[in-house]
């Protein structure tokens, strides 16, 4: 049977509706519904410390709105990507360029790659999973496109959460060995 008669067609295209119908349904029911456990790494499930961190990470999505330590409108938001296995940062301020950050679980821990407006990648890991829960720290590991640490890069991320429609972000910028944080305070968008 040639593959482009009728026949196959419309096997072909039913099967792919069926497949459209099942994801509509999946979303229709909201985020993480029918979706997978979150198994990272191998086949392993996550650490308890690691999913809790997750889980934190996912109360923020939807949409925020904040202002930067000096009173600059910003906006974040954040949306589960990759098969509900990942975490999508897109920060936008009003003084303009826009920046990306994914947060995926990696292993026993979180790796964050922040894919920055200084045109480098620095990969962040977070560290003490198990301690404060509104609290989580990020540090540098590594970076691409940056061929010197003196060069300007985000070496550090704290995120706390206040409550469940406030939290704040302080960044800490690194160049030429000298450190420099600001503080991104945010409230949830409504409507």
């Amino acid at each position: 049977m040639d593959r482009h008669s009728p026949r196959v067609l419309c096997a072909c295209l039913s099967l792919a509706a069926l497949a459209f119908a099942v994801a509509g349904s999946l979303n229709a029911a909201g985020p993480g519904a029918g979706a997978p456990a979150a198994v990272p790494n191998n086949g392993k499930p996550m650490s308890p410390a690691t999913a809790a961190a997750f889980d934190r990470l996912k109360s923020l999505l939807g949409d925020w709105q904040g202002t930067t330590p000096d009173g600059h409108a910003v906006r974040v938001s954040y949306r589960l990507i990759s098969g509900e296995t990942c975490i999508q940062e897109m920060l936008d301020s009003s003084e303009g360029g826009g920046m990306v950050s994914i947060y995926c679980p990696d292993g026993d821990g979180l790796l964050m790659t922040h894919y920055c407006a200084a045109n480098n990648q620095p990969r962040l890991r977070a560290t003490k999973l198990s301690g404060d829960r509104n609290v989580l720290s990020f540090t540098y590991v590594d970076a691409s496109n940056l061929p010197s640490e003196k060069i300007g890069h985000m070496h550090r991320l704290e995120v706390t959460f206040q409550d469940s429609d406030h939290f704040t972000q302080a960044w800490t910028y690194r160049n030429d060995g000298q450190d420099g944080t600001e503080k991104f305070t945010y409230s949830r968008k409504n409507g």
